[in-house]
């Protein structure tokens, strides 16, 4: 059993984007995901400032047992 779910981690990934984009900008959620093997979480989503016209494509692992985020990767 998972200790987060789909809702907390998708809000979690928001406020990591927050507290580093400090600024206002657009948020997507495309996929989440949970990986039984490495008992983590995959946030597939799109950020973009506002008045840029294309979004950028992050892909954010997040640990259940710790409730950390672990990794961020930009795909392009």
């Amino acid at each position: 059993m998972t200790n987060l779910n789909v809702k907390e981690v998708s809000k979690m990934v928001r406020e990591y984007f927050d507290e580093i984009k400090k600024s206002k900008f657009i948020f997507d959620v495309i996929s989440v995901e949970y990986d039984d093997e490495e008992d983590a979480w995959t946030v597939s989503c799109e950020v973009a400032n506002v008045f840029d016209e294309e979004p950028r494509h992050y892909e954010v692992k997040v640990d259940d047992e710790t409730e950390e985020i672990s990794d961020v990767r930009e795909i392009d």
